[in-house]
């Protein structure tokens, strides 16, 4: 496939490809001389924090992103945009706001990014409401299922060590290992979570 002609105004950008963690601009002069260059960055588009079902909070994450030399980070916890209510605008890493969302798309779960998402987007907030009300109640099935199995309701150690109701099978599964109930987080998924 043939590459998109370079746009004809000055000081746009013609590509950007993205292969792990190199960019290259090609820009276009006020001559319409091309210059090329390559810019080699770190980024991390998709990442999950505390508020969903990542193992470090929003700041502690940004830190570890920073020390590891990444420079463009968004945090894309499952179904909430909650990390970002707890960042400072100081944050050592340029952010760009995201989320992932579940949704069903054929009959099967799939997870769809979105970044450079406006946070105060009311159709984005409703529907975040209405995410957290449906992993909600997915997490009480999950629980009730567990009951049936013989082991006890889980949901109340994962609340009080989430500090949330985010709650999702990663969760159930974490807390089965820590309960002795499952050697690792895959038999977890495997024999419980389903």
């Amino acid at each position: 496939m043939a590459p998109a002609a370079p746009p004809q105004a000055s000081r746009h950008f013609e590509r950007v490809s993205i292969s792990s963690i190199a960019c290259k601009y090609t820009v276009v002069g006020l001559s319409a001389a091309v210059h090329s260059i390559s810019i080699h960055m770190n980024i991390d588009l998709h990442c999950h924090s505390t508020a969903s079902d990542g193992c470090m909070k929003p700041d502690e994450l940004c830190r570890r992103a920073a020390d590891l030399g990444v420079e463009i980070l968004s945090i894309t916890d499952h179904d909430t945009t909650a990390a970002y209510r707890v960042l400072d605008d100081l944050a050592p890493v340029k952010i760009i706001h995201g989320i992932e969302f579940s949704t069903q798309f054929r009959d099967r779960g799939i997870h769809v990014l979105g970044l450079n998402v406006d946070l105060e987007n009311n159709a984005l907030i409703r529907g975040i409401a209405a995410q957290q009300n449906l992993r909600m109640t997915r997490a009480e099935q999950i629980a009730e299922k567990l009951e049936q199995k013989g082991i006890e309701n889980p949901l109340p150690q994962i609340h009080e060590k989430t500090g949330h109701a985010n709650t999702g099978r990663l969760h159930f599964a974490r807390q089965l290992v820590e309960t002795g109930q499952v050697k690792n987080i895959k038999q977890a998924f495997k024999d419980f979570s389903g």
